[in-house]
């Protein structure tokens, strides 16, 4: 839990499992129900049954993709005195039936089939040639309709409506 990646707000570590609080507190996502998970490196994610997707954790490398700032867009990441961050509605996103994430990137598929990234785009991993990170998601271009995604350490997979698998 060294980033805060657990979504309790603190970096302390846990024995045994506990409830994640500030997540069933989150005002945003109040009344809606956890459909799926997946975690980086520095961040955790939640997919909500209505489409939304909430992040919390450090931010490194803009894996939160949110709007979350030091001041100039970027995520906030943990250093000094910073604490991880609450769970927090990722806010620049339609609605999504897929998550993934990478080390350091997460992937969404929203209800219309389109694909958005965020993270650390270093080799393509978010599907563009910037190495630069990207702080809020944005979409992925596909030659498809994508209906699921899978990503590892630094790469993306789709698999579109068709049955076809890119990468």
């Amino acid at each position: 839990n060294q980033d805060g990646v657990l979504g309790h707000g603190d970096d302390k570590p846990r024995e045994s499992p506990a409830a994640v609080r500030p997540l069933a507190a989150l005002k945003a996502v109040s009344g809606r129900k956890v459909k799926d998970v997946c975690f980086a490196s520095s961040a955790g994610a939640a997919l909500m049954n209505d489409g939304s997707v909430v992040t919390w954790g450090t931010g490194r490398f803009g894996v939160l993709g949110t709007s979350i700032s030091s001041g100039d867009g970027r995520n906030q990441g943990i250093s000094g005195d910073e604490k991880p961050c609450l769970p927090s509605l990722v806010d620049k996103l339609p609605a999504v039936r897929a998550l993934a994430s990478g080390t350091s990137h997460m992937c969404a598929v929203a209800t219309d089939g389109k694909l958005y990234g965020w993270g650390k785009g270093y080799n393509g991993r978010i599907g563009t040639p910037v190495v630069d990170t990207v702080y809020l998601p944005r979409t992925i271009p596909l030659p498809c309709i994508a209906s699921e995604v899978v990503c590892g350490a630094s790469f993306t997979i789709v698999l579109s409506t068709s049955g076809t698998v890119y990468s």
